[in-house]
This record gives structure tokens, C-alpha cells and sequence, in this order.
């Protein structure tokens, strides 16, 4: 009892120790605990302006005290080609072309199979890889430097103007009102009356006899003159114009045999019995015209 009680205090300060030790142990394994849950994949969900350089994955990640750091891995290292399709292992680019991201988290490429065909597949690199305190981990060793942030310009601030003191106004003594004047009334002056001239009566005017307005003669329509007209010349009645008859066409006569004196026979044709009618016929006619005239 003696000896707790001389050594009390001792026993008081390694207590305090063991129990401060204990709780930063409690503290590191709850840091580490919460550091792993955080950063366990899903890189996309704290990484920006993530592209693909060939293999290359590269994106600016955030790290624990806010500032952004470059970081990039080689995804050969960590994907591979499984007869056409993309799982985790390495060397994918060997047999897979047309790569790229969709988004920033899934890789796409046209992969080809062990018979030689060639077909699209995908895989999700948020499964996979981390962002640990802005470094890409997860798919081999990356390369990282940190981001300079840029200092944002401090405004300009305008220098106040130096106010000068002003002087003390010295205070005015306080003057009397003098008594209003009234003004005297201005009299005016009376102007000079003119004598007036005497007026001659006027002789008596005779009144002018009215004179009546003689009656406005309207004037009287210009007649234009007729124009003269022809006689029409007589027109002569035109002869009634008889219709002819109609002639019948004779009948083609044979030739007659006839005796001469010397007792030889001629033939006459009968033409010439027409030309002797067509003859009559003229003759007839003309006698006609020759009434119609008289």
C-alpha cells in the first residue's frame, strides 16, 4: 500500500499513456478502413477529362487536399482479348483495334476471335481501377505530376483619396435687420392737353341718281355650216340578162354515102350538119341582142 500510494502519480501518467496510445490505434484503423472503402474502384467518380492515348489511359484526378494531379497507366497491363472479348489480364492491344471510350469509364474495341473474326466488346474499368490520393492504381504502375493551380487575379484596389481637413469656419457675427423703408409713392406728370383745331363745315354732297345694270346679253351660239352635199350620180338599170337555153348536144350523125354527078359516091360526115346548127344558133342570138338594144 505504501508503495502506490509514494508512486501514484507514476501510475496515473503511464494509465493516461496507454489509454492515448489505444485510441490513436482505434483512429489509424478507422483512416485506413474509410481510405480503402473510398477509393476502391470507380475512379471516373473523382477523375476529369479522361481520354485514350493508344493503351494509354490518362486523366487529371483529385487528391486529398483538393489539388489535381495528372496521372496515366498502360491498360495493356490489365486487359486482355478472351476470343473476342475484353476481360482482366494483359496485352489486349495485340489483337483488338478501333478502341475507345465511351463516357469515361468503358473501354470499347473491335476484338478478334481465335477463328480470325473480328466483333465489338467492352469492359468497365471503374471494377478495376482507383484513384488513391490522385494516382490511377489498379492496372500496373502509373505516372503522375501534380497540377499547378492558377492563381486567380487579386483585383486591383483603387487607393482612397486623402481627405483633407477643413478649415475651422470661423463663426459670423450675427447682424440686425434693419427697419423695412416704405418707398414713396412716384407721382406721375400730367400731360400737356393740345388745343383742338377748329372744323370747316363740309358742303352738303347731292345725292348721285342710281344707276340700273343693264341686262348681261348671253351670246349667241356659233352655227357651224353644213357641209355641202354631192349629188349622187344617176345609176343606169343594168339590161335583164335573158338566160340562155339550154343546148342539147346532138347526136353523132354517120356519114351519108351520096352519088356525084360523075356517079361516084362520097362520104359526108356529120360534123358538118353540127357546124351548120352551132352557125343558126349564133346568128339567133345575135338577132336577139340587137332587139334587146332598139
Amino acid at each position: 500500500m505504501k508503495f502506490i500510494t509514494r508512486n501514484l502519480k507514476a501510475l496515473s501518467i503511464i494509465v493516461v499513456v496507454l489509454f492515448t496510445l489505444t485510441l490513436a490505434k482505434m483512429g489509424t484503423k478507422r483512416t485506413k478502413t474509410k481510405t480503402k472503402t473510398k477509393t476502391k474502384g470507380y475512379f471516373s467518380r473523382s477523375c476529369y477529362n479522361t481520354y485514350l492515348n493508344g493503351s494509354t489511359l490518362i486523366s487529371q484526378c483529385r487528391m486529398m487536399n483538393g489539388n489535381m494531379m495528372q496521372t496515366s497507366v498502360n491498360l495493356s497491363n490489365c486487359v486482355t482479348n478472351n476470343n473476342g472479348n475484353l476481360q482482366r489480364g494483359n496485352a489486349y492491344d495485340r489483337s483488338s483495334r478501333n478502341c475507345r471510350l465511351q463516357g469515361a469509364s468503358t473501354l470499347i474495341c473491335n476484338s478478334r476471335t481465335r477463328w480470325g473474326q473480328w466483333r465489338d466488346s467492352q469492359i468497365y474499368l471503374d471494377g478495376f481501377i482507383s484513384n488513391i490520393n490522385g494516382v490511377l492504381t489498379g492496372c500496373g504502375p502509373a505516372t503522375a505530376y501534380v497540377i499547378q493551380p492558377v492563381a486567380q487575379p487579386q483585383p486591383i484596389v483603387q487607393p482612397q483619396p486623402i481627405v483633407q481637413p477643413q478649415p475651422k469656419v470661423q463663426p459670423q457675427p450675427i447682424i440686425q435687420p434693419q427697419p423695412i423703408v416704405q418707398p414713396q409713392p412716384i407721382i406721375q406728370p400730367q400731360p400737356i392737353i393740345q388745343p383742338q383745331p377748329i372744323v370747316q363745315p363740309q358742303p352738303k354732297v347731292q345725292p348721285q341718281p342710281i344707276i340700273q345694270p343693264q341686262p348681261i346679253v348671253q351670246p349667241q351660239p356659233i352655227v357651224q355650216p353644213q357641209p355641202i352635199v354631192q349629188p349622187q350620180p344617176i345609176v343606169q338599170p343594168q339590161p335583164i340578162v335573158q338566160p340562155q337555153p339550154i343546148v342539147q348536144p346532138q347526136p353523132v350523125v354517120a356519114p351519108v354515102q351520096t352519088n356525084n354527078q360523075n356517079g361516084a359516091t362520097s362520104k359526108t360526115s356529120g360534123f358538118g350538119l353540127h357546124e351548120d346548127r352551132m352557125e343558126r344558133n349564133l346568128n339567133s342570138k345575135r338577132r336577139r341582142r340587137r332587139y334587146r338594144k332598139f
